[in-house]
């Protein structure tokens, strides 16, 4: 009798190696989305293109890893084994936003992400992930800060920390990272517009601390 249970046990754990072994995983990648009206059409484009660095995007390091992750609760996680990104998802997620500002931007404005040609560029941009994941309440969620410097580095022209919910249509992870997406999109719209706002301005002054950060209702 004990050697039958220590054989059906053995068995049952067979059965369900093979089945882990046999499962698909599925692999994914953020897209770039084009605008849907044009930003740059009122801006003089005979004027000399200026280039704008973007920094290393900065991200938290739950999100340094290949499974996709689902967020339960403000306390647990979830990493999916079978759902995964195709590369380092702070790569992807730098490539799209470059992709997107070029959009937005170019011209007047051109980006580089080439930290050898840094010098260059009349203004930096640094950006921080605070967040991004998918919610069991269905929605895509992004949270940034950023800070837009001048060449010198010694001006900062603006700052702000926001947030980003995005329902899901469909409760599977490809309408997740497409949501994810355009959260991304509407990110990338923020910052194109506080750039294509720079020439109007005659001078770069540091603005007050307290007008400086500017907090959408979460």
């Amino acid at each position: 009798m004990w050697h039958q249970k220590i054989t059906t046990a053995f068995c049952l754990a067979l059965a369900l190696s093979a089945c882990t072994a046999n499962k698909k995983t599925t692999f994914y990648l953020l897209k770039s989305i084009e605008p849907s009206t044009s930003l740059t059409q009122n801006n003089n484009t005979e004027q000399k293109p200026r280039h704008i660095y973007l920094n290393t995007v900065k991200f938290p390091d739950y999100l340094d890893r290949p499974q996709m992750v689902l967020r339960e609760d403000d306390y647990q996680l979830q990493f999916n084994e079978f759902h995964r990104w195709a590369e380092p998802l702070s790569d992807n997620f730098t490539q799209v936003l470059s992709e997107n500002l070029t959009a937005r931007l170019d011209p007047p404005y051109t980006v580089i992400t080439d930290a050898l040609h840094r010098t260059e560029a009349s203004y930096q941009l640094l950006i921080t992930v605070l967040r991004l994941d998918v919610s069991t309440d269905n929605q895509a969620v992004l949270k940034t800060k950023w800070r837009l410097l001048s060449k010198s580095d010694h001006v900062l022209i603006d700052y702000q920390t926001d947030q980003w919910r995005i329902p899901i249509k469909k409760t599977h992870y490809r309408s997740g990272v497409e949501a994810q997406s355009k959260a991304i999109a509407l990110f990338t719209d923020q910052i194109a517009k506080a750039i294509l706002a720079l020439p109007k301005q005659q001078h770069l002054l540091i603005p007050n601390i307290n007008n400086i950060i500017r907090k959408k209702a979460l």
